[in-house]
């Protein structure tokens, strides 16, 4: 089988046919895949079928055939996943060249969940957390509201058990007082109005939060809003 697969290569090599190179790499990688001598050159031969894919499918006589996802997603997934990324990219840019604008959101997504897992597994948690929370407009949606729920109950101990180092006032807007500690977070959010800054501490928490949730809703928020609009 290994001589097989040897002869394959070198007919692989020599050969000026795409149609036929591109045959011949279905199967080089399926054998390399199989025999552990030969699963160093995976990552090489996946990248020459990702290049070889689009070149065969451009050049079909009759009509364009869809670059279909679960095809290129059973190639890269021989690999570790330390080489998926780079390979992922690699047919990103490959699209991109080729102006198949409509097929690459596809594969950003696949990306996004790579490097999410990636992380994870290299355990750099403060990194996976921002990445999974910014990954889609949805769990920016989910973030955005844990994170003003999450400083309401903060706020609204600080306030009840240390008001001291609370530094700015409490506006009644309705009677319910987790509701309206809530409301404050949006109020204070966009303006400094009713707040006594007397010191730097009360300076940089009141501007550490605007921050965080000024990055969270006009960077990440809006560029994934963006790019749902321009989808459509």
């Amino acid at each position: 089988m290994e001589e097989l697969l040897e002869n394959m290569i070198k007919n692989m090599k020599n050969s000026n046919d795409n149609n036929e190179k591109f045959s011949l790499l279905e199967n080089i990688i399926t054998l390399e895949s199989d025999y552990e001598n030969y699963r160093k050159l995976l990552y090489k031969d996946i990248k020459k079928w990702l290049y070889l894919y689009i070149k065969v499918n451009q050049n079909k006589n009759f009509t364009y055939d869809e670059i279909v996802f679960d095809k290129v997603l059973k190639k890269i997934e021989l690999v570790p996943i330390e080489q998926k990324i780079p390979l992922v990219n690699y047919f990103i840019r490959l699209l991109n060249k080729e102006f198949l604008i409509e097929e690459i959101s596809i594969y950003e997504n696949y990306k996004k969940d790579l490097e999410i897992k990636s992380l994870k597994e290299e355990k750099k948690y403060f990194s996976y957390l921002i990445k999974l929370s910014t990954k889609n407009l949805s769990n920016l949606l989910y973030t955005l509201i844990v994170s003003l729920i999450f400083f309401a109950i903060v706020w609204f101990n600080l306030n009840s058990f240390s008001p001291e180092k609370f530094p700015f006032k409490i506006v009644d807007f309705v009677g319910d007082r987790g509701i309206n500690y809530f409301i404050n977070i949006l109020y204070i959010l966009f303006s400094f109005e009713d707040t006594q800054l007397k010191t730097i501490y009360e300076l940089f928490l009141i501007g550490s939060i605007k921050l965080y949730f000024y990055v969270l809703i006009t960077y990440f928020l809006v560029k994934e809003i963006s790019k749902k609009i321009n989808s459509i």
